[in-house]
């Protein structure tokens, strides 16, 4: 096998060697003679041809001046840039970095070339959550004769998270005259004020018994609720009602909140104690007993009640004292208990004389109930 021809260019000066098929080694030398015809100076040289190997390679590389991120809206910019790192000409070479949508080309990419691009992605609340933000930018190249080159190039900025979480607890009254089942009203509202989405917010109220756990709270958000106390006869003579509410959560990353508590007080003022002058049994669900305002100050309290001719008509021992005989059965209802009725009698509309033993020391109240039917 030959090695091929060489071919010399009068008009240029070039010679060019073309190789016979199959021969990829270098060639002999060529020595050769140049003469100047008008003045015959002439002079010698030699041509070696060495081939060197095709190495494609391409580069890609992304950057960023952002190194940390802690909040969803944050704009990170990227700098992307492509470089020909090989020793051959890299044609309609694409740049593509799904997670920011650029799509580019470069039409011819010399060896040595480098071009750069710009691009920028806004954080959203999932890479919060997630804690970092991994991108990918690919380039793709041809080289002359059809051979294709792919290349990736990453870079990851990791993001600040917080799991925060706060709890207020207000109560609808602050200081107040209550009485045994007197009702105050709480409201709890839950604020998410860290970065990241908290999962089973754990909502809790120890004093009124209530509980609730919100699946997600993204950051900002807030919800409220709603819960009612209702005295015991455990919070008479006391100076005031404590309630704290708590809460606690967890991010998807596995971060927890820890736990978060508010305190609401509403004060107890003196109760003074007031009995009235009439009550209606008559079952519209208002009057229907004989109570006697803060009676819960006095748990051992006794009542007599005697109609007009002297009789007694109705005794209870503790009488207002709902822990021991319940809401309805420890107030007169306007029947008589006594032993001398045929079974519990319903009293007629009448005036009567009570007598109410505090059992604390004091002399006894007295005075007269109208029983209005």
């Amino acid at each position: 096998m030959g090695e091929g021809n060489w071919i010399y260019n009068p008009a240029s000066g070039e010679i060019i060697f073309e190789p016979e098929n199959g021969f990829n080694t270098n060639p002999k030398p060529l020595d050769y003679i140049l003469t100047d015809t008008s003045t015959g100076l002439s002079d010698s040289a030699t041509v070696v041809i060495t081939y060197v190997n095709v190495e494609p390679e391409l580069q890609i590389t992304k950057t960023s001046e952002t190194q940390s991120f802690n909040a969803s809206g944050t704009t990170i910019k990227y700098l992307i840039s492509v470089q020909n790192s090989g020793n051959i000409t890299l044609e309609n070479v694409k740049i593509s970095d799904p997670l920011t949508g650029l799509s580019d080309s470069i039409a011819k990419l010399m060896p040595g070339e480098k071009i750069d691009f710009t691009t920028s992605y806004t954080v959203k609340q999932t890479d919060m959550d997630i804690g970092k933000i991994v991108n990918t930018v690919k380039a793709e190249g041809t080289v002359p004769g059809g051979q294709t080159i792919n290349r990736t190039g990453e870079l990851q900025i990791n993001g600040v998270q917080i799991a925060q979480l706060e709890i207020e607890k207000t109560a609808d009254l602050t200081e107040v005259e209550i009485g045994m089942n007197d009702v105050i009203g709480y409201v709890i509202r839950v604020y998410n004020t860290g970065n990241v989405t908290l999962e089973d917010v754990l909502v809790k109220d120890p004093l009124t018994g209530f509980s609730v756990t919100i699946p997600l709270l993204i950051p900002g958000e807030s919800q409220t609720f709603n819960t009612t106390y209702k005295v015991k006869s455990a919070d008479i003579g006391k100076k005031q009602i404590v309630n704290v509410a708590e809460a606690s959560a967890r991010s998807s990353s596995g971060l927890t909140t820890g736990l978060s508590k508010s305190t609401a007080i509403v004060a107890i003022k003196d109760c003074e104690l007031l009995i009235p002058e009439i009550f209606s049994p008559n079952g519209d669900g208002n009057q229907d007993y004989f109570r006697v305002y803060c009676i819960e100050n006095y748990p051992d309290a006794k009542i007599e009640v005697y109609n007009r001719w002297g009789n007694i008509v109705f005794t209870k021992e503790h009488y207002g004292n709902t822990s021991v005989w319940g809401d309805t059965d420890a107030w007169w209802d306007g029947y008589s208990d006594h032993k001398w009725t045929a079974g519990k009698e319903k009293l007629p509309s009448a005036t009567y004389y009570y007598i109410l033993f505090l059992n604390d020391g004091s002399k006894p109240r007295n005075g007269y109930i109208f029983l209005n039917r």
